[in-house]
C-alpha cells in the first residue's frame, strides 16, 4: 500500500514507514494528501505569480533584444561612417602628395631646362667666334681681328661666369621621398571602434519584485535631493527621515528647527517651523506622523493633508517617467519650491502631548507610544500614553536615540550608541504582551557600534546607521547575516538616519560635505 510521508516530501510503502520513517509525524494516505493539496491555494497562488515573473523576464528580454538590434545598427553606421571617413582622408592626403611630387618635379624640370639652354646657346656662340677668329687671323684687317678679340674674350668671361653659377658646388637633384609609415601605424590600430558591453540600470518589473530577496539584491545610487531651502538660516541637520507615502519623504531639520516634506524628485512640498529641534519620526495609522521634540520634552501630532500631498505624488509620478529631462529640471525645480510655499499648508500642528523626560526616538503600537530618552541617565525605553503619561519598559547600559517597529515580527528595534567593544548595539523585544528583550549579534565576528538610525524592510531586514563603519548596514531579521550597504563608496561618511520604502532606501548623512542633501539609493 502506497502511503506519503509530509516530513520527508516522498512517496512511500508501508515497509518503507516501519523501516525508515517511524519518527515521522505526517505519513498519510494519498487520498488525504491530495485533499490536503485540493485545499491549499498557496502552490497555486505561487505558480500564478511565477507565470507571470516568467512573462515580464520574456517581456523585459524582448525588450533588452530589441535595444541590442538598436545598437548593433548604429554600430555597423558608425563603422561606415569611420571608413569612409579614413578613404577621405586617405584620397586627401594622396591628392597631396602628388600635388607636392608634380611641384618638386616641375621647378627643377625648368631649372635644368633654364641651364641647358644657356650652356648650348654659350657654346655655339664660342664655336662661332673660333670659327670666325680662325678665318680672320689669316687676313690683314685689324680691326676686324680686334673686334673678334674682343668676342671672344667676352665670351670666355661669360663661360667662367656660367660655370661660378651653375658648378658651385657641383651638384644634382633627385627628389628625396619617404614614406610616413602609414600602414605600419594602422597595423597597430586593432578597430576602428571601441566596443564593449555596458551595464544598463532597468527597473526590475513588479511581477519580480517577491522573488528576489532585497537582502541579495545589488544598491545603486539613484539621486540626490538637496533639503535647504533659500529660507534656512542654517546648514540642515537632518535627524530623521520617513518615507510618507512611496516617494514622497518627510524629514526633521534640528539646526533649523523645522519638518519639511518634499517628492523624491527634490520638489518641496511644504515645510512647519518648529520652536525647538524637532528629533524623530513616527507614521501613524492615518495621515498623520508623530515627532519628537527631545528640548521641549513634547510630542507633536501632525496632520498631513492628503489632497496637497497626493497632488504631489502624482506629480512626482510624472516626473518618473521621463527621465531623460532629469538634467533640464534643476531650474523648474526650484521654481516649484518656491510656487510650493505660496499654496496651501500641507502640515500643520493637531496637537502636543507634553511628557516628563526627554522624547529622542518614537514608534507608534496600538494606541500608544514607545520613546527613548537619548543620553539622559538612566538610559530609558519608556511608552507615553496619548494623555502624556510615562510608563517605563526597560533600562538598558547606553545611550539611544532611535527605535522603529518591525511589521513583519510585530516587534520593535532599539538602537545602541555606543563605541565599548562588547556592548550591544541593537536589540529586538515584543511590542505586545511581555517585553522581553533579545540582543542581536551579527554572525562572523562583525562588530557593530555607535549606532544611531535604523528602519526595516517588508522581508525584515534590518537597516542601520552605523558609525563604527561608517555607513548603513544591512542585517537579515535575525542578525544570522550583515552586509555593508551603503558607505564611503557611495559618498555617504557619516549616516544618522535611514528609512526604507520596498526597495528605495533614504539616507540622512550628517557630514558637512552632505549636510544640506539626502541620498536615496535603489536595490536592485
Amino acid at each position: 500500500m502506497s502511503l506519503f510521508c509530509e516530513d520527508h516530501q516522498v512517496l512511500v510503502c508501508s515497509l518503507c514507514v516501519a523501516i525508515s520513517h517511524r519518527a515521522c509525524c505526517n505519513v498519510l494516505m494519498p487520498s488525504e494528501y491530495a485533499e490536503k493539496l485540493n485545499s491549499d491555494n498557496v502552490i497555486r497562488t505561487r505558480l500564478v505569480e511565477g507565470e507571470l515573473a516568467m512573462d515580464a523576464l520574456v517581456r523585459d528580454f524582448t525588450i533588452q533584444l530589441e535595444i541590442l538590434e538598436s545598437n548593433k545598427h548604429e554600430a555597423e553606421h558608425l563603422i561606415s561612417g569611420e571608413s569612409k571617413k579614413l578613404e577621405n582622408i586617405v584620397s586627401q592626403l594622396r591628392d597631396q602628395s602628388m600635388c607636392e611630387l608634380t611641384r618638386l618635379y616641375k621647378a627643377q624640370k625648368e631649372h635644368l631646362e633654364t641651364s641647358i639652354q644657356r650652356c648650348k646657346s654659350l657654346k655655339n656662340s664660342m664655336i662661332n667666334t673660333n670659327k670666325v677668329s680662325t678665318v680672320v687671323s689669316c687676313g690683314t684687317d685689324s680691326v676686324q681681328k680686334i673686334s673678334i678679340y674682343q668676342r671672344g674674350k667676352a665670351e670666355i668671361n661669360s663661360c667662367a661666369e656660367v660655370i661660378r653659377d651653375l658648378v658651385r658646388p657641383f651638384e644634382g637633384k633627385v627628389i628625396n621621398f619617404e614614406p610616413e609609415c602609414l600602414s605600419e601605424k594602422f597595423e597597430t590600430v586593432t578597430t576602428m571602434v571601441k566596443m564593449s558591453m555596458a551595464n544598463q540600470i532597468r527597473e526590475l518589473p513588479a511581477a519580480l519584485d517577491n522573488w528576489l530577496p532585497l537582502s541579495e539584491r545589488v544598491v545603486k545610487h539613484h539621486g540626490t535631493v538637496t533639503v535647504k531651502l533659500d529660507a534656512d538660516k542654517c546648514e540642515c541637520s537632518i535627524r530623521d527621515v520617513m518615507w510618507y507615502k512611496d516617494d514622497i519623504i518627510l524629514l526633521t531639520d534640528a539646526n533649523n528647527k523645522s519638518v519639511k516634506l518634499f517628492t523624491e524628485n527634490g520638489e518641496l512640498i511644504d515645510v512647519l517651523h518648529m520652536t525647538d529641534r524637532p528629533w524623530a519620526v513616527s507614521k501613524l495609522s492615518d495621515n498623520r506622523v508623530a515627532v519628537t521634540r527631545p528640548d521641549a520634552k513634547i510630542i507633536s501630532v501632525i496632520k498631513v493633508e492628503e489632497t496637497i500631498a497626493e497632488r504631489a505624488h502624482e506629480r512626482s509620478s510624472e516626473v518618473d517617467q521621463d527621465t531623460a529631462e532629469n538634467s533640464s529640471n534643476s531650474e523648474g525645480r526650484e521654481n516649484d519650491r518656491t510656487s510650493s510655499q505660496k499654496k496651501k499648508k500641507a502640515m500643520s500642528v493637531e496637537k502636543d502631548i507634553i511628557i516628563d523626560r526627554h522624547c529622542y526616538g518614537i514608534c507608534h503600537v496600538g494606541d500608544k507610544f514607545l520613546v527613548n530618552n537619548g543620553k539622559a541617565s538612566p538610559y530609558q525605553l519608556y511608552s507615553v500614553e496619548s494623555d502624556g503619561r510615562t510608563d517605563l519598559i526597560v533600562e538598558h547600559e547606553s545611550p539611544s536615540y532611535y527605535i522603529t517597529r518591525a511589521i513583519t515580527q510585530n516587534d520593535v528595534l532599539v538602537s545602541l550608541t555606543s563605541s565599548i567593544p562588547g556592548n550591544a548595539a541593537l536589540y529586538r523585544m515584543s511590542s505586545v504582551g511581555p517585553h522581553g528583550r533579545t540582543n542581536l549579534s551579527p554572525a562572523g565576528g562583525n562588530s557593530l557600534n555607535n549606532v544611531y538610525g535604523l528602519d526595516v524592510d517588508r522581508e525584515g531586514n534590518v537597516y542601520l546607521c552605523c558609525g563604527g563603519v561608517p555607513g548603513v548596514v544591512q542585517l537579515t531579521p535575525h542578525g544570522a547575516t550583515v552586509r555593508e550597504l551603503v558607505g564611503a563608496e557611495h559618498g555617504v561618511k557619516d549616516p544618522r538616519a535611514v528609512a526604507v520604502v520596498n526597495n528605495k532606501v533614504v539616507v540622512a548623512d550628517v557630514c558637512k560635505a552632505n549636510a544640506n542633501t539626502i541620498k536615496i539609493f535603489h536595490l536592485r
